[in-house]
C-alpha cells in the first residue's frame, strides 16, 4: 500500500479556552475547529491557509506552520506553551500502489518541531480503499445481472 500526501493539521489541546491563540494565527491559518470539546477539554484544529504559490510539500508545509507559531506575540506565546498537546498531524490517503512514503521532513523542520513542544503523528485515510474492497473481482452491473437471473419460487 502507498499513499499520497494530503496536508498537515496543526491540532491543539488544552483545558482552557484557545480563540486566542486561532485569532493569533490570523489569516495564514485555517481554522478548522475551535471550541470545547466536553468540560474542561479544548481543541484547536486547522491548517495552514493554501494559496496557489505555497509548497504543497509536507516540509514545506511544516516549516510555515513552525514559523507562524514562533512568530507568535506574548500572550498568545504563553497559550500555546501552556497547552496540553500540541501535534502536526501529517495527512495522507492511501492508495493501492506500493509507492514509499520518504524524507517528509528534512532535519531542521523535525528540531523546530520539538523546540515548540510539538509532536508528529501520522493520519492514514483508508476510506476511498473501503470502497474498492467490497468486490474487487466482479464489477457492480455484473454483479446485478447475475441477480436477475436467479428465478424466485
Amino acid at each position: 500500500m502507498g499513499a499520497d500526501f494530503i496536508n498537515i493539521e496543526l491540532e491543539v489541546r488544552d483545558s482552557s479556552d484557545l480563540s486566542k491563540l486561532a485569532a493569533a494565527f490570523g489569516k495564514k491559518f485555517s481554522v478548522n475547529y475551535c471550541g470545547q470539546l466536553s468540560r474542561g477539554k479544548y481543541l484547536l484544529s486547522g491548517a495552514l491557509a493554501r494559496d496557489g504559490r505555497r509548497s504543497s510539500s509536507p516540509d514545506a508545509i511544516a516549516a510555515g506552520l513552525c514559523r507562524m507559531i514562533k512568530g507568535l506575540k506574548s500572550p498568545a506565546k504563553k497559550i500555546w506553551s501552556k497547552a496540553s498537546d500540541r501535534v502536526f498531524d501529517v495527512g495522507f490517503h492511501a492508495t493501492t500502489d506500493r509507492s514509499p512514503i520518504v524524507n517528509l521532513f528534512s532535519h531542521s523542520v523535525v528540531t523546530d518541531i520539538g523546540k515548540l513542544g510539538a509532536r508528529i503523528a501520522v493520519s492514514v485515510y483508508t476510506h476511498d480503499l473501503e470502497k474498492k474492497r467490497k468486490n474487487p473481482r466482479r464489477p457492480a452491473n455484473k454483479r446485478r445481472e447475475r441477480r436477475k437471473g436467479r428465478k424466485r419460487k
